[in-house]
C-alpha cells in the first residue's frame, strides 16, 4: 500500500497533490461546494413563502413578471397593463416568470429563484477565492458573506440588487483569477466578460462603471498598462456585447428614444446627479451601513483593511498587486455611491462580498501566524467595535431592516422586539471575539464558533423576525379584508402618492390608482353607482374624504384600520360599523369613571376616561376609552391623537386615530350628543417599567385644536392620567 493510500481523509483533504488524483466526489472543491449548499439552504429556505411580499419592490417586480407571464412575453416588461415600464433591465423577470409557471403565483415562487442564485453565487465565490488564495480563505469568505445581514436579507428578497451583486462579484472574481492566477488561460478572463454581461442585464450601466473604476485606478497606481492586453479587451467586449446588447437594442428599436431616455438618462445619470427626488445624506452614511451590513464580522474590518495591503509585501508584482485589486474592488462602490446624490442604504451592497474577502484573509492570517502581542490590541479593538454595533442593533433593530427597505420613517410594530434574542446571541459572540485575549492568538475554533452563532442569528432574522414585521411592510391583509367585505366584487381604488404598491400584485390589477398629488383624480371613480372601496394612506384620508364629499356628495367610512399606515374605506357603512356607531354615539350623558372636565375651543368637552387595567406588562394590549360631550356642531374633520410616555425617556406610545373607530368622524358630531371613543394599542417590549402618562387632543391639517379650559400641558394636550408598566 502506498503512502497516499495510508493517509487519513483529513490529510488527503489538505494535500493539494493528492487532491488531483481523487475521484470528483472526494475532491475538496466538490465537498466544500456541497457543504456551502447545505448550509445556505438551511439558512435561506425556512419559511421562505410563509409571509407576504414586502413593499415596495418585491410585489412591484413580482407583478411585472406576473404580467409578462400573462401576456406571454419574455422581452418586454409589463406593468399594470402597460408595456412602457422602463426602469430596470429584464434578467430578474427571466428568473421569476418560469418560477411562476412552475409553482404558481405565490410568495415562494417569487423568492426561490433569488435564494437559488444566492446559493450559486456562494458556491462559485468559495471556488474562486479558494483558487485565488487557498481553500480555507475561500470557505471563510463564503461563511462571512453568507452570514452578513445585508446578504442574507437580500438573498430572500425579490429585488434586482441580489441578482446584480451575485453576477458582479463573480465577474470580479474571474477577473482576479484571469489576471493574477491564470494569466495564460483565456477562459478565466472570459468569465469576467460573461458575468459582466449578465450584471449589465441586472442593473444597467453600473456593471460597466464599477469595473472601469477599479481597473482604471489600479492601472494609474501601478502604471501597469499591459493589464489591458491581459484582459483580452477585444474578444471580451464581443462576448460582453453578445450577452448584454441584444435586449437593450431590441428595447430601443421597439420604443425609440423614450426608452433610451428613461432607462439610461433618467434612471442613471439624473438619479446620480440628484435631479430625481430620492434620499441623500453625508459621506459617512455608508460607513455606518457597511458596519451593519457585515455584522458581526465588521468587528475586524478596520484592522483587516490596515493589514490587507501589507500582506505579501515581499512579492510586489504578485500578491500585493492582487490584494490591491481586491482592495479597489471593495472601495470603488463606496466612492461611487458616496459621490452619487441618491443614497439608498442598499446601494452599498456591492461592497460587501469583497469586504468579506478582506476579513477572511485577515482572520486566516491571524490563525496561522505565531503569537504576537499586537494581536491583543487588535482583539481589544474588535471587541470594542462589536460592542458598539451590537448596542446599536439592540437599541434599534431598524438598522437591519433598512439594509434592504427604504421606508426609513416607518415605525416598526411595538409588539415585536428581538432584544432578548439579540442578547442571547450577541453576548456569546462578544465572548468568542474576546477569548483570544487569553492566548494572544486567534484559533480555528474561535472562528467556527463565531460562524455558528452568525448562522443562528441569520436564521432567526429570516425565519422569525421577517414574518413578524411583514404586516407593517405589506398590504396583503388589507386586500384580504376587502375581499371579505366585497361580496359582489365592488370597485376598489388606491389613493396615495406612488403607484407601485403591493396591493396591485395581490389584486391582479383590479384596483384603480388615484394619485393623491393631483387634484382631479377622484371625481370620476366616486361617481360610479353602488358601494365603492378605497385603500388610502392614513395621512391623506381626511383630504380624500373632503374631496369625495364636495365633488360627489358621498361620505367615506373606515371599514378596516388594522394596517398601521393605510385604511380600507367604503362609501357605505357596513353593519358591523353601524353597530359600533350605536355604542359610540349617545343621547344621554354616560357614567364616567375618571372625570377630567376639559374643553377644546368651547366645542368639545372631554368628560373623562377609563382603561381596561391599571397595570400592564411589556407586550400587553392596552385599551383606552374616552368620553366627550359635543358643545357645538363640528364642521371640520379632526383626528384624535393619544400620546403615552414613560417618565425619564422610557418609551412612548402614539395613538392617532379616527373617532369612534371611523364610524362617526368629527364633522358629524352634533350639539347635545355624547361620543364614546375607544382606542387600543400595544405596550412596546422595549418600553421601560414605570408610570406611563397619557395626553389627548385633536388635530387636522390646520393644526391642533386649542385647549381653552382645563389642564393643558402648554402644547394643546390634555393630561388624562397614568397606568403602570411592569416587567
Amino acid at each position: 500500500m502506498n503512502d497516499a493510500n495510508q493517509k487519513s481523509f483529513i490529510e488527503k483533504f489538505n494535500d493539494d497533490e493528492i487532491q488531483k488524483t481523487q475521484p470528483f466526489y472526494l475532491k475538496r472543491e466538490f465537498l466544500l461546494a456541497l457543504l456551502v449548499i447545505v448550509v445556505a439552504m438551511a439558512m435561506y429556505l425556512p419559511k421562505l413563502g410563509s409571509y407576504a411580499l414586502w413593499d415596495p419592490w418585491e410585489p412591484h417586480y413580482s407583478q411585472v413578471a406576473m404580467e409578462m407571464n400573462q401576456v406571454d412575453t419574455w422581452l418586454v416588461p409589463t406593468y399594470r397593463g402597460s408595456d412602457r415600464w422602463f426602469s430596470k433591465p429584464v434578467i430578474l423577470f427571466w428568473f421569476l416568470k418560469p418560477s411562476f409557471m412552475v409553482f404558481g403565483q405565490t410568495e415562494f415562487a417569487a423568492r426561490i429563484p433569488i435564494v437559488l442564485l444566492a446559493t450559486f453565487g456562494l458556491v462559485m465565490f468559495n471556488f474562486i477565492m479558494g483558487r485565488l488564495f487557498n481553500w480555507k480563505v475561500g470557505l471563510l469568505t463564503c461563511l462571512i458573506l453568507a452570514t452578513s445581514p445585508q446578504f442574507f436579507f437580500i438573498a430572500r428578497q425579490t429585488i434586482f440588487d441580489g441578482v446584480y451583486v451575485v453576477f458582479q462579484m463573480l465577474a470580479f472574481g474571474f477577473l482576479l483569477l484571469g489576471l493574477f492566477k491564470y494569466p495564460d488561460k483565456m477562459r478565466w478572463i472570459m468569465g469576467f466578460w460573461i458575468f459582466s454581461g449578465l450584471a449589465m442585464l441586472s442593473k444597467g450601466l453600473l456593471a460597466i462603471v464599477l469595473p472601469v473604476a477599479a481597473v482604471g485606478t489600479y492601472i494609474l497606481v501601478t502604471w501597469d498598462w499591459a493589464m489591458l492586453k491581459r484582459m483580452r479587451i477585444g474578444r471580451g467586449l464581443l462576448v460582453f456585447a453578445a450577452i448584454a446588447a441584444p435586449w437593450f437594442i431590441f428595447m430601443t428599436w421597439k420604443f425609440g428614444y423614450s426608452y433610451f431616455h428613461s432607462f439610461f438618462i433618467y434612471h442613471h445619470f439624473e438619479r446620480a446627479a440628484g435631479l430625481i427626488k430620492k434620499p441623500n445624506s453625508t459621506f459617512d452614511v455608508y460607513v455606518r451601513q457597511i458596519f451593519y451590513a457585515t455584522f458581526p464580522w465588521c468587528a475586524f474590518l478596520p484592522m483587516a483593511f490596515v493589514r490587507f495591503l501589507r500582506y505579501g509585501s515581499d512579492d510586489l508584482y504578485g500578491r500585493t498587486r492582487k490584494n490591491l485589486m481586491v482592495f479597489l474592488i471593495a472601495v470603488m462602490p463606496y466612492i461611487f455611491f458616496t459621490l452619487s446624490s441618491t443614497k439608498f442604504h442598499h446601494y452599498i451592497f456591492p461592497v460587501v462580498p469583497f469586504l468579506s474577502v478582506i476579513v477572511a484573509v485577515y482572520l486566516a492570517k491571524l490563525i496561522s501566524q505565531p503569537e504576537k502581542p499586537i494581536v491583543r490590541l487588535e482583539i481589544i479593538l474588535a471587541v470594542f467595535i462589536f460592542a458598539v454595533i451590537a448596542k446599536d442593533l439592540v437599541t434599534n433593530y431598524k438598522h437591519l431592516i433598512h439594509l434592504f427597505i427604504y421606508y426609513y420613517d416607518r415605525a416598526l410594530p411595538k409588539g415585536v422586539n428581538p432584544r432578548e434574542f439579540f442578547y442571547a446571541v450577541f453576548i456569546p459572540m462578544g465572548l468568542v471575539i474576546g477569548v483570544p485575549l487569553i492566548w494572544k492568538k486567534v484559533k480555528t475554533g474561535h472562528v467556527i464558533a463565531l460562524g455558528v452563532l452568525a448562522i443562528v442569528f441569520s436564521i432567526y432574522c429570516n425565519a422569525v423576525l421577517m414574518p413578524q414585521l411583514t404586516d407593517t411592510f405589506s398590504q396583503k391583509k388589507l386586500w384580504e379584508a376587502y375581499e371579505a367585505q366585497a361580496i359582489n366584487n365592488e370597485p376598489i381604488c388606491e389613493y396615495h402618492s406612488w403607484q407601485r404598491r403591493s396591493v396591485s400584485y395581490y389584486a391582479d390589477n383590479r384596483t384603480k390608482y388615484l394619485n393623491s398629488r393631483k387634484g382631479n383624480t377622484t371625481k370620476r371613480f366616486f361617481s360610479k353607482p353602488g358601494k365603492l372601496f378605497c385603500m388610502v394612506d392614513r395621512s391623506v384620508f381626511s383630504r380624500l374624504r373632503n374631496k369625495v364629499k364636495s365633488e360627489n356628495d358621498r361620505d367615506l367610512y373606515i371599514v378596516n384600520s388594522d394596517h398601521p399606515f393605510t385604511y380600507l374605506v367604503a362609501t357605505e357603512m357596513p353593519d358591523s360599523l353601524r353597530k359600533s356607531k350605536g355604542k359610540s354615539v349617545l343621547q344621554r350623558a354616560p357614567i364616567v369613571p375618571n372625570k377630567i372636565e376639559a374643553e377644546f375651543e368651547g366645542k368639545i368637552k372631554l368628560l373623562g376616561y377609563k382603561t381596561d387595567k391599571d397595570k400592564y406588562r411589556r407586550g400587553d394590549a392596552i385599551t383606552l376609552i374616552m368620553y366627550f360631550e359635543v358643545l357645538e356642531d363640528i364642521t371640520e374633520d379632526y383626528t384624535i391623537f393619544i400620546h403615552g410616555s414613560v417618565s425619564n425617556g422610557g418609551g412612548r406610545m402614539i395613538g392617532d386615530h379616527q373617532p369612534a373607530n371611523g364610524s362617526h368622524p368629527t364633522d358629524k358630531w352634533k350639539k347635545g350628543t355624547y361620543i364614546v371613543d375607544k382606542w387600543s394599542g400595544r405596550v412596546s417590549k422595549s418600553m421601560s417599567s414605570g408610570r406611563m402618562k397619557f395626553h389627548v387632543g385633536f388635530f387636522n391639517k390646520k393644526g391642533r385644536m386649542k385647549v381653552t379650559e382645563g389642564t393643558s400641558d402648554g402644547d394643546n394636550r390634555v393630561k388624562l392620567g397614568h397606568v403602570v408598566i411592569t416587567n
